[in-house]
């Protein structure tokens, strides 16, 4: 924009609006402030909005201030926003990353879905209501999120997802519902003073008998005021009139889980000791031994190298639960005495017992010992110990042997290949990056728009004409000269920035980022006269394309003509009855929408007073006393007849 001296002064092009995808914590920061600011100015500044996180986002080290009020969707689209820490120990609203989520008068809900945040730390010794991801969810829908290692701190509620949620945000098959579905909390630590609306993943639930959706929600081992949650009724502190749902499917893990045996039927595997670098082998250590050979193995970048087909053993999955390992139709065993392990005897089942880190103590089934490499006497051996879990001579590993492929092809050696220039008439291709040794497309090119030559500065164009010029410049980039474009506002969607719409008789859209007064001093907002839907604006400004859509960026509003009112509905004004001694008035005809006067009224002559008739004289008063005569007789002849009847 211009300053009152007429230079122009950067400032960073605004990002909110409808549909806004962020990709990095700068961006995510602006687009919050700017939403604030709209929000200060309108409640429901965010109805509808669409906010996107297309890449994870950390915010170590970065200022915070909460998202305050939040009517849209938050797409998380799978991304992760890390590293917030806030405290506010001074607000007695509610405290989250997102203060409020709620929906307004229009039924719209805001939203947050499939978002992960992680290693967070919100707390507040003042708020009335706490979490990670909001304080207060009213009627707002929280679906597939996950919040991870986080840290919730509050003296009141507190949850790690939300610190309550209140009333229903959907009707699902006649029932009044809220969603909070899909959601896991992940290592969390939630602390609050008032332990009766704490908990893992919302403080308190409470409404006028809605249902809750909780279905599908996840709690890994996560702690409220220091104890580990371990139940349904842990993952919310409080639940006061209000109806759950999908408690059934709700998962509470209180512990770790013990670490899966990676082990399947016909697979075949390397027995190995990490600690000394030495494989199972099916020959003996020495001529005439009864103990089995170590062979030197060495793993590197997840690969284990070293052994031979006498350290490869297939595994058999019994039916018991138990595995066999076996090389040429023979299985590892045990006899029924000595230590020593032999091919084919017939204690050949084994219990595996996983310690995590991928080790695992093998042990023989009936008789207890357990494998172990034996250092001392380099070589195998099986022995009872009761330390086998933590000696590194009882701590083994597999590895899975699998039939190696031909390598992939690393695509070094590649091409550009049907690369085009773009000229005024055809389209341009940038190319594809083809592997000279196999073939294969590694990238496929763009193409390239037509060449639009930038018209003369300061000239007039259509919106058809400043689209075009638009959608030929690369992301965020502008023409080094301004121009004119005259439209109609088809809509005003930021009253803080002047952002607005206008188009042309055609039908053709154009999108303006910021608009100022005719000198470019004063920005929309402080307009004494504003520009609204329906009105006709000759914009002046620089023309270019932001996220794909063309639009000119802080233009001038240089002409403003406001629309024609067809003056569908009127009133009268000033109308006044008539006296003795004043004229009257019908009163005007006034548009009551844009207060033009439609029809002009008329005068009312002053009123005059009634004239009283002189006596009859002369002739006059013959005809009167004959008018008289005629009178009594036809009386009388009335009379005389009715004597008669």
């Amino acid at each position: 924009f211009a300053s009152a001296g007429g230079s122009e002064t950067p400032e960073p092009t605004p990002i909110f609006g409808e549909n806004v995808t962020v990709n990095n914590a700068d961006e995510l920061l602006q687009y919050v402030a700017e939403a604030n600011a709209a929000t200060a100015l309108d409640a429901n500044a965010t109805a509808g909005k669409t906010l996107t996180i297309g890449a994870d986002i950390d915010l170590t080290g970065k200022t915070w201030t909460p998202l305050t009020r939040w009517i849209g969707t938050l797409e998380g689209n799978g991304k992760t926003i890390s590293g917030i820490t806030y405290s506010d120990n001074t607000t007695t609203d509610n405290v989250g990353i997102i203060a409020n989520i709620v929906a307004n008068g229009n039924n719209i809900k805001g939203t947050i879905q499939n978002l992960t945040l992680k290693n967070c730390s919100i707390s507040s010794t003042s708020a009335e209501k706490v979490g990670a991801l909001t304080g207060m969810a009213d009627r707002g829908r929280l679906l597939n999120n996950t919040i991870e290692n986080c840290t919730v701190t509050a003296t009141k509620k507190a949850g790690a997802l939300a610190g309550r949620t209140s009333y229903a945000s959907d009707d699902v098959d006649g029932v009044p519902t809220l969603l909070i579905t899909g959601n896991k909390v992940v290592s969390c630590t939630v602390t609050s003073s008032d332990a009766n609306y704490a908990g893992a993943m919302i403080g308190l639930i409470r409404s006028d008998n809605n249902t809750y959706d909780i279905s599908n929600t996840y709690v890994y081992i996560t702690t409220v005021n220091g104890t580990v949650a371990s139940t349904v009724e842990d993952v919310y502190g409080a639940a006061e009139d209000a109806v759950l749902k999908g408690t059934d499917t709700v998962t509470v893990v209180a512990k770790e889980e013990a670490p899966s045996i990676p082990l399947t039927n016909g697979m075949q595997v390397v027995i190995y000791n990490p600690a000394n670098k030495k494989a199972l082998s099916s020959q003996p250590a020495s001529a005439g031994s009864y103990y089995q050979k170590g062979v030197n193995v060495t793993l590197a970048d997840g690969k284990l190298t070293g052994f031979a087909d006498t350290e490869i053993w297939t595994v058999v999955a019994n039916e018991d639960g138990t595995y066999s390992f076996e090389q040429g139709g023979k299985k590892i065993a045990m006899q029924d005495s000595f230590s020593s392990m032999s091919l084919g005897a017939a204690n050949d089942k084994w219990e595996v017992i996983a310690l995590g880190d991928g080790l695992f103590n093998i042990k023989n089934v009936k008789r207890g010992n357990f494998i172990e490499w034996y250092a001392s006497k380099n070589n195998w051996s099986t022995y009872t110990s009761s330390n086998a879990a933590t000696d590194p001579l009882f701590q083994l590993a597999f590895f899975e042997v699998v039939e190696t492929e031909e390598p992939a092809c690393e695509h070094k050696n590649t091409e550009v290949v049907g690369a085009k220039d773009a000229t005024e008439t055809e389209e341009g291709y940038t190319g594809d990056t083809v592997c000279k040794d196999c073939g294969t497309v590694v990238a496929a090119g763009e193409k390239i728009p037509v060449i639009v030559n930038d018209p003369a500065a300061d000239s007039t164009l259509t919106i058809a004409e400043a689209l075009a010029l638009g959608a030929s410049k690369a992301h965020n980039t502008y023409t080094a000269g301004k121009y004119y474009v005259v439209g109609e506002i088809t809509e005003v969607y930021n009253t803080q920035y002047g952002n607005m719409k206008i188009k042309d008789a055609e039908g053709n859209i154009l999108t303006i980022y910021g608009t100022y007064s005719a000198d470019g001093s004063t920005r929309y907002d402080s307009l004494e006269v504003k520009p609204v839907a329906g009105d006709t604006v000759k914009i002046y400004g620089i023309v270019g394309q932001f996220n794909g859509t063309a639009q000119i960026k802080n233009g001038w509003i240089v002409e403003h003509t406001p629309a024609v009112c067809e003056h569908a509905n009127t009133e009268i004004v000033g109308a006044k009855e008539a006296t003795e001694t004043e004229e009257g008035y019908t009163g005007d005809k006034v548009c009551t929408k844009c207060g033009e006067t439609v029809e002009k009224g008329t005068t009312i002559p002053v009123k005059t007073p009634e004239t009283v008739e002189p006596a009859p004289t002369g002739d006059a008063m013959i005809v009167v006393v004959a008018a008289v005569l005629l009178a009594g007789a036809a009386i009388a002849l009335i009379s005389r007849k009715r004597r008669f009847n």
